[in-house]
This record gives C-alpha cells, sequence and structure tokens, in this order.
C-alpha cells in the first residue's frame, strides 16, 4: 500500500487519541517555562507514532500530560484536551484516571533503575498491577507474571519472578518495564526513550520485541525518541517536535526521502553512517535550541535556519498540508527544502567517496 493509501485509509478512522492544542508550562524561580505550545496529534489503532526531537524540544513533556504525571506544581496544562475512548482525560477525575492509566493506557520510562521500586521483587512489581487494574489473585497474578516475563524474552522466568531489580542487567530491567507495561493489555503503550541507555544490540532485541507485541496484541505505540535509527526501525508516522511544537508531521518513509521542514533536514543530516569514513567532527545543526523561558515572536527555529527570512522573525508558521501529504509548519516552500535536502545528501556523498 502506497503512503497516500495508507493516510487515506487511516484519515477515515476515527483515532483511538487525539491530543488538541496542548499547552504546558512550568514555573521555575520568576520565570515561566513554556514546554509545549499548542501540540496536536492522532493516534490510530494499530500503529506505532514516532515522537522525534532534541532534547528539551517538549516530547517527554507532552506525553506525561496526556496520563496527568507531570508534578502540578511546578508544572501546569495551561490549555487542551486529551481524548481517548469519548471522554477528555483532563476532565476526569483523579480516581477515574488512575484507573485507565495502567490499564488502558500505559507508559514505558526512560531508565528503569529509578522506575522500578529496589526494595520489592520483580515478580510483586507485575502483580500488584494485575491485582490491582484485574482484581487477580495472588495465584492467577503470579502465574500471568510469569507468562509475561517469558513473552518479553527473560530466561528461566519462574525463578527469575522472586528476584530484585539489582540482580538484572540493564536490557532485562528494560524488559521488566515493558512487561508491567503489557501486564493489562493495553490499547495504547507510550514508550518513552526506552532504549537510550542501551547497547545496540539490546536495542535492536527491545524493538524486536516491542514490534512483535503490538501485532500480537493489535496495540497502539508512541514512541518517544531522539535516534532516527530506531524510528526507521519501528514507526509507520513521525512527529518532528522543536520549541514545544510540531514542525513536521509524516509518514516515516517520507521523512527520510522528502523531508518538508529545514530542522527535520538537520537531524537526518546529523546521523552519521556506517559508510562513512573517519571524519574530523560530525555534521551539527549551528546554534543552541530555543531558551523556553522566553516569549520570542515568530518561527522558534529561525534563529539555526538557513532558509529563515523576515516573516520567519514575527509570525509563527502553522501546520499545513505538503503536496507529499506531510505536514509542515514552514515558510520555506517545499522546493527550497529539498534543495536543502540535496545539498546535504551531496556533502554526505563527497564525504564518503573521499
Amino acid at each position: 500500500m502506497s503512503n497516500q493509501s495508507r493516510t487515506r485509509s487511516r484519515e477515515a478512522k476515527t483515532p483511538i487519541l487525539s491530543v488538541r492544542d496542548l499547552n504546558v508550562e512550568f514555573s521555575v524561580g520568576n520565570s515561566t517555562v513554556h514546554a509545549v505550545n499548542g501540540l496536536s496529534l492522532d493516534l490510530h489503532k494499530g500503529e506505532t507514532l514516532a515522537v522525534v526531537g532534541e532534547s528539551g524540544s517538549g516530547k517527554s513533556v507532552s506525553m506525561l500530560s496526556v496520563l496527568g504525571l507531570i508534578p502540578q506544581p511546578p508544572g501546569k496544562i495551561t490549555k487542551g484536551q486529551v481524548l481517548y475512548d469519548g471522554r477528555d482525560l483532563r476532565s476526569l477525575p483523579a480516581g477515574e484516571l488512575r484507573k485507565i492509566r495502567g490499564k488502558e493506557i500505559s507508559m514505558i520510562f526512560q531508565d528503569p533503575m529509578t522506575s522500578l521500586n529496589p526494595t520489592m521483587t520483580i515478580g510483586r512489581q507485575i502483580t500488584e498491577m494485575l491485582e490491582l487494574h484485574l482484581k487477580m489473585t495472588s495465584a492467577q497474578a503470579k502465574n500471568r507474571a510469569i507468562e509475561l516475563l517469558d513473552l518479553v524474552g527473560i530466561p528461566d522466568p519462574a525463578n527469575r519472578f522472586g528476584q530484585y531489580p539489582i540482580e538484572f542487567s540493564g536490557g532485562m530491567r528494560q524488559r521488566v518495564m515493558i512487561a508491567i507495561a503489557l501486564s493489562c493489555n493495553p490499547k495504547i503503550l507510550i514508550a518513552d526513550e526506552p532504549t537510550t541507555a542501551l547497547d545496540v544490540t539490546i536495542q535492536m532485541q527491545i524493538l524486536q520485541v516491542v514490534n512483535e507485541l503490538r501485532s500480537k496484541m493489535d496495540m497502539s505505540v508512541i514512541w518517544i525518541t531522539h535516534d532516527l535509527g530506531v524510528v526507521a526501525g519501528i514507526a509507520d508516522r513521525v512527529i518532528v517536535m522543536y520549541g514545544g511544537r510540531a514542525v513536521e508531521v509524516a509518514e516515516a518513509e517520507d521523512l527520510f526521502y522528502k523531508p518538508q521542514h529545514p530542522y527535520s533536514v538537520g537531524l537526518l543530516n546529523s546521523v552519521p553512517s556506517i559508510a562513512d569514513p573517519v571524519v574530523d567532527r560530525l555534521v551539527a545543526i549551528d546554534g543552541l535550541p530555543p531558551d523556553m523561558s522566553q516569549n520570542r515572536e515568530g518561527c522558534a527555529f529561525h534563529p539555526r535556519c538557513p532558509l529563515a527570512r523576515e516573516i520567519c522573525t514575527t509570525k509563527t508558521p502553522e501546520l499545513e498540508n505538503r503536496a507529499t501529504g506531510s505536514h509542515a509548519a514552514c515558510f520555506a516552500s517545499p522546493d527550497d527544502v529539498a534543495s536543502l535536502a540535496r545539498l546535504g545528501a551531496d556533502q554526505r556523498s563527497k564525504a564518503q567517496a573521499g
């Protein structure tokens, strides 16, 4: 099926999760950090949606806000809707939201050593979820927990059930986090850079586990990452975030071959290639990420953008449909962005040839 056909098929269905105009800020001393600024997204049944961007772009904060997990204070959701199963999660009482969180929408966090309780056995941390949400008996929960540990590739799961997090390697702890997140057969799994601290071999194993479980459980996945290599291996669609905003939304294949935003081009150019010879320095995006405590006019990326012009300094671009079906928030023409992408590709080719 072509990208255009997939897009039309997806748009014809009601999203399983819709975020509309989400705004999140944090009070830090005498200043306010505007972490998320008008983010909207749709997640459809059975798809993997990657959320990509530099550190500080608002990826994790936006997804934590979806589940009501940002600390309040200092955090505050100032605007927006999170629509799931016909309800706005933001309007639900805390008790109702807890029934959904962990059971219907689960999250895998970045660092399993800070997310797992070091004083509880691995098994108990899984059975606790099963007893709370599915009302299983302790015996039923134990059997299910052992099944889950086996499902995510933990060897000798019956014996590992009674061990503590410190007795597991980093990769095994992350598998345990996946088992906990999947314990109640959620409809949506949010994965917050779960492979960041792992070596590439373990990273690939984790990606394979999630892909296989997504297919088996007909689950939807939101994968938060800064690693475009991960995106290539797992995502159906991609949202590129910068300065707390979505600057491009595209099919994964289109993002790699026909990026529509200069920031996306910069991210792609900065990815090292295994075919490249050893070079003195990696290609980087000039400048620094924006100070989110400052209310700047215009496009947040314009100080770093090679295609910036006068309008970019005074007006914030909105996401608009491009000829390929991708959406981008940029005043530059698709032809100008395509030329920038070709220039980066030519530079990489010359580096390989040299």
